[in-house]
């Protein structure tokens, strides 16, 4: 707004406007900067119409003389003085002159630099337009527009430099102004009362010294004060002969000052509850004519607030008045001029008039437009203000709050008739009105039954009245309050509209995507309401919750039935033509999460095969691969699996015991799922031999039939899908779950993991795309398997997915709308056309072309390619969750307090799955295999390392030291210390990444201290100790250490890599010297060798022999107590230490050549 201002040429007009808009636009600091930005100087050359000599008052009257031009400009005498300041004069009697020859004429006069022209010129062109008495005025209205935009926009400080120290008398004109208001002109009014506001405004930061003076100048503690005769003045004033629009901008103003003030606490009870002010506003409801209805709302406000904030106001208004009852007959009288206007259904759906239709047509129409516009807002703020009444405690106790009594019941009755006509919006609101009148007397239910009140609503219910937020967010709460009454299960359910049935069905309309996409939160209010329902019903009866869940399960099965039309989903064509069916399947999974909630609800869900309905939703054909895993969490109807798992609200007797749900069912269902399609899998698998070979697996996916290839990505696809479901359980059980459940699945993943995180490490991993608040799971799908990965802000035009006519009872805003939503669901990448040759598989680039050349399936270029690389990364990340969370049911207190059979079981069946994993052939690419290396070390690292990272889980790492799954780690950490320095600058940096995960992992789980801080479990089960575990996993570290530390290069480790490398040495020494533990206690049970320590044999070589277990000694004394002999006697290394500098590659004279050297300083070998 203020960038206009800099034009020449501008006319006066412009400016005011300009300024006008930016007064009541939002407040915020985009325009504030050091001082002398462009908007404070701006706004400084702007209020040059405040200096006046009789001030504001006396330049809008007409008798106001002339004065002089001033300009002040900063001049510099020479180099060694200071600038001092110019003051550029002119008489007032060449203000008859062009402002462009007073321009030139400065300039030349004085060398006026350049960058002061514009604030010249504007100057110029205000002085010459206050010619005269309108030309003044307009001047003083920009002049106090600057003011108040100053203070909205630039803050206190700006206003103080620009305003206050150059006219202190302007708090005291200001208030001559407002003394006035009919006397100089609306403009000049409406600007006075803004910068009032400004001033008086706490949210703006000013000082409390500068609005306590402004607030006494004006009076605002006194019932007679110059803001109150002024607003009374307006309200009783005669109407102006042809210019009421002018006349209610002033009394707008007025009013928004009054809120101002009112908010602020500026004005005192007294004079909020004046009897006076209140009738003076209450007379404005005679007003029915369309101009007036702005300055009706503003009054309304006004009471509205005040009566929050006063109880004074509050008496006087409803008891003296009659407010509540004024109210209602306005409103009734407003709803009747409403409806007697001519048009059908919802205006704002009416197409307007053609550019060739008559002038007379086209005013008529947005005449037609403007009235019902403003005649709904108004009787929304009626609604508002008979809200506060019936909640105001004075009315209540005065017992002006019968409803049954007047005319508010036959307005909500006349409301609910014609919904459209009266707009949804009031709709809403009424039935708003009708909630808290129930939930503040649940026993009116009946009486509202019998007066035809509660049928009306739900007569009038429908899909196309439910199209607005209001309707959305109201109607479920008038369910809610009506099941508070015995009465209300019986009306809810006999009812022929089905309201329950109506609300569910919403959810997964086509039409309704846009509207609950946009507004995420309507999801919550249903649900909630819903919830409310069931939970309100009487004591004994399931009809309700019966209800709910067929209503649930017919839902999903017309969605199931009808999204078979749909084709299915193919990643060369990643245009969605399923009519947003993700977002509607989330939409419905959020609602019914919130409503089964575990208990009663989720089991009779179960038992109607509902979880069943929800299987077979989640398989669709027509929905993208990994649907359940894009976002990074699962899809909210996938989750679904776990809502029977968890516990459910103990409500009102929390001491009593909670039952464990039973989930065998849902497990069994997913057990089945997981069968199904790991079978599929794993079919193609052994087919395709290749896949497990040393060649690149994506050529191997290249030379099969595409439709060979899609099948076995949708089987991958959904075991995924039951992977993500049997996670839900797992984490919503907690320790509730039966271990037992997850042998079998644990199982098939033993074959799956190995092969996918094989062939996820063949391509580098993409960052995982992180959908916005606003985007669509059609979006989603475009980020994640289309070309170039563009990110969710930066898509290409948007692609029309559906035809533009409208459908069957949709009007064309409707149908426009619709347009628009499915264009936000058009794909981030180039589109592609259907006829797209696919015969030659993989070999057709996203062109369409086919390659006749060599294969390059590498170049990962094609779409299915693309698709297969996304579904193994997403596939991976599955597992790896998976794995995690079944190590940390092992680690629950009360499973390690009684160590069952189960839980040994599966840590024995997890270490059988991480051996798997790393007994897998490695990828013959180096890259590859690089990238395979750091994915089994983080696995490990994961499953054997708590989630707080300062203790380990003893019971995993038992079971894999059991299982000798340390013996494999070794060749793949010389695998990756020898990439260390060699190949290209992506290889090296691959190798770092690798070997600073494997020597991390070491790090970890060699830490005496984090396996103080694990949690104990039994011995009887066949665990080894935690301490003696301890020292035999640093033995077995050491053992994979130590040819590392031999043979490569360590100086082109990271830095990182080698602070751990260290801390593995080091971890022997903590707590216990490593020769006063075993080196390894016996593993029979397990039927295994024991394994010795790496330093035993050098051990032996010096003729030197771990001495048994003995107690701590207590701490020498210091080496001045004792004779220096003894020092050098204490200092000795230990012989296990001298063993072990050996074994890193020292020889023993080195060693011994070092103790020396070390003994004479009093330090100890050990140093």
């Amino acid at each position: 707004d203020l960038l206009i201002l800099d034009c020449p040429y501008l006319p006066v007009s412009v400016i005011l406007a300009t300024l006008r808009c930016l007064s009541v636009s939002q407040h915020g600091r985009q325009l504030r900067g050091p001082p002398g930005s462009p908007a404070e100087l701006r706004l400084e050359a702007l209020a040059s119409g405040l200096g006046w000599p009789g001030g504001l008052r006396a330049a809008c009257l007409s008798e106001c003389p002339a004065r002089d031009f001033s300009f002040e400009l900063p001049r510099v005498l020479d180099e060694s003085s200071s600038s001092c300041l110019t003051v550029l004069s002119l008489p007032a009697a060449g203000a008859d002159r062009s402002p462009e020859a007073l321009l030139q004429e400065l300039i030349e006069a004085h060398s006026v630099p350049s960058s002061h022209h514009p604030a010249l010129r504007l100057q110029l062109s205000l002085w010459c337009h206050a010619r005269s008495t309108q030309g003044r005025r307009e001047v003083v209205a920009i002049a106090l527009y600057a003011l108040c935009n100053t203070m909205r926009h630039l803050g206190p400080f700006s206003l103080q430099q620009l305003f206050l120290q150059k006219w202190p008398g302007l708090f005291a004109e200001l208030c001559d102004l407002l003394q006035c208001l009919q006397l100089v002109g609306p403009d000049v009014g409406v600007a006075a009362l803004r910068a009032a506001g400004a001033l008086l405004d706490s949210r703006y930061g000013q000082s409390r010294a500068e609005t306590s003076q402004l607030s006494q100048m004006l009076g605002l503690a006194m019932p007679h004060g110059i803001l109150a005769n002024a607003l009374r003045g307006l309200l009783s004033g005669p109407p102006v002969q042809g210019r009421p629009a002018e006349q209610h901008q002033v009394l707008i103003a007025a009013l928004d000052l009054f809120q101002v003030t009112t908010a602020a606490n500026h004005q005192s009870t007294i004079q909020l509850g004046n009897a006076g002010m209140v009738m003076s506003m209450l007379e404005l409801l005679q007003q029915t004519d369309v101009a007036s209805l702005p300055a009706v709302m503003a009054m309304l406000r006004c009471l509205e607030l005040a009566s929050e904030v006063s109880s004074a106001t509050a008496l006087v208004l409803f008891r003296e008045f009659h407010g509540l009852q004024a109210f209602s007959t306005r409103l009734q009288k407003e709803l009747e001029l409403l409806l007697a206007l001519s048009f059908q259904g919802d205006v704002h759906n009416a197409e307007p008039p053609a550019e060739a239709a008559p002038e007379a047509e086209r005013a008529a129409h947005w005449d037609l437009l403007l009235e019902v516009t403003a005649r709904r807002r108004l009787c929304r703020q009626f609604l508002k203000n008979i809200q506060v009444a019936l909640h105001c405690s004075e009315v209540v106790q005065a017992g002006l709050a019968n409803v049954f009594q007047g005319p508010l019941m036959e307005v909500l009755k006349k409301a609910f008739e014609e919904p459209q006509k009266v707009g949804l919006c009031l709709f809403g609101s009424s039935v708003d009105i009708v909630s808290n009148l129930i939930q503040d007397d649940p026993s009116r239910v009946p009486q509202m039954i019998e007066s035809r009140l509660l049928p009306g609503i739900f007569a009038s219910l429908s899909r196309d009245t439910l199209r607005s937020v209001e309707c959305l967010t109201f109607i479920p709460g008038v369910l809610g309050a009506i099941s508070l009454h015995a009465a209300g299960e019986d009306f809810i359910l006999k009812s022929s509209a089905k309201p329950l049935k109506l609300l569910v069905d919403i959810q997964l309309d086509p039409s309704f995507a846009p509207l609950l996409h946009s507004q995420p939160e309507l999801i919550q209010i249903i649900s909630t309401h819903v919830d409310k329902v069931i939970r309100n019903r009487p004591t004994g009866s399931m009809l309700l919750t019966e209800h709910v869940v067929e209503c649930l399960v017919e839902a999903l099965r017309s969605v199931i039935e009808s999204s078979k039309a749909y084709p299915d989903w193919d990643p060369t064509e990643l245009e969605d033509r399923t009519d947003a069916l993700a977002d509607r399947l989330a939409a419905f999974g959020r609602f019914c999460w919130s409503v089964l909630g575990g208990g009663d609800t989720a089991k009779l869900f179960s038992e109607k095969q509902g979880f069943a309905l929800v299987r077979e939703a989640m398989e669709l054909r027509c929905l993208p691969f990994q649907l359940c895993s894009l976002e990074g969490q699962q899809h909210p109807l996938g989750s679904l699996f776990g809502v029977q798992a968890s516990r459910p609200n103990p409500g009102a007797n929390p001491g009593a015991p909670i039952a464990v749900p039973d989930v065998s069912p849902v497990l069994k269902l997913l057990q089945d799922m997981l069968s199904s399609h790991h079978g599929q899998t794993m079919a193609f698998v052994t087919a395709r031999v290749p896949l497990l070979g040393s060649t690149d697996p994506y050529e191997a996916l290249a030379a099969c039939p595409v439709n060979e290839v899609m099948g076995f990505l949708r089987s991958l696809s959904g075991a995924m899908t039951a992977l993500e479901g049997l996670l839900s359980v797992c984490r919503e059980g907690s320790s509730g779950l039966p271990l037992e459940s997850l042998t079998e699945p644990l199982n098939m993943v033993q074959e799956l993991a190995p092969l996918i995180f094989r062939l996820s490490a063949w391509r580098a991993k993409d960052k995982d795309p992180k959908a916005s608040q606003i985007g669509t799971y059609a979006e989603l799908v475009s980020s994640v398997f289309g070309e170039g990965r563009q990110a969710l802000g930066n898509r290409p035009t948007p692609i029309t997915v559906e035809a533009e006519q409208p459908r069957s009872g949709e009007s064309q805003v409707q149908a426009e709308q619709r347009r628009i939503f499915a264009a936000a669901l058009a794909p981030a990448g180039p589109a592609t056309s259907p006829a797209t040759d696919r015969s030659a598989g993989m070999e057709v680039d996203a062109g369409g072309s086919s390659s006749s050349d060599a294969k390059d399936s590498s170049s990962m270029k094609t779409p299915l390619a693309r698709a297969s690389r996304q579904c193994f990364r997403l596939a991976a990340r599955t597992l790896r969750q998976l794995l995690v969370l079944a190590s940390k049911q092992l680690q629950n207190r009360a499973r390690i307090r009684d160590m069952m059979p189960a839980a040994v079981t599966l840590s024995r069946q997890l270490s059988q799955v991480s051996k798997a994993v790393l007994s897998i052939e490695r990828p013959a690419e180096p890259a590859a295999a690089l990238r395979w290396v750091g994915d089994s070390f983080e696995l490990l690292l994961k499953m054997h390392e708590e989630q707080n990272k300062v203790a380990v889980r003893p019971t995993c790492i038992c079971s894999f030291y059991q299982d000798a799954g340390f013996e494999l780690l070794g060749p793949l950490l010389q695998f990756a210390s020898q990439g260390l320095g060699q190949g290209s600058t992506d290889h090296q940096h691959l190798a770092s990444i690798a070997f600073s995960g494997a020597v991390g992992y070491f790090e970890k789980v060699t830490s005496f201290k984090r396996f103080s801080n694990a949690l104990q479990f039994r011995t009887e089960d066949g665990l080894i100790p935690k301490d003696d575990l301890c020292r035999s996993v640093q033995a077995q570290a050491l053992k994979c250490v130590l040819p590392v530390w031999r043979q490569s290069d360590l100086s082109l480790a990271p830095k990182s890599a080698c602070g751990s490398l260290m801390k593995v040495f080091l971890h022997p020494l903590q707590e216990k010297a490593a020769s006063e533990v075993p080196l390894l206690p016996p593993r029979e049970a397990r039927g295994m060798s024991v394994v010795p320590h790496p330093a035993a044999a050098f051990l032996q070589s010096f003729g030197l022999a771990p001495t048994a277990a003995q107690p701590r000694a207590a701490p020498p004394p210091p080496p001045s107590a004792v004779a220096p002999a003894a020092v050098a006697a204490d200092a000795a290394p230990s012989a296990l230490l001298l063993g072990t500098l050996v074994e890193m590659g020292f020889t023993r004279e080195q060693v011994e050549a070092a103790v020396q050297q070390l003994t004479p300083l009093g330090g100890g070998g050990d140093i």
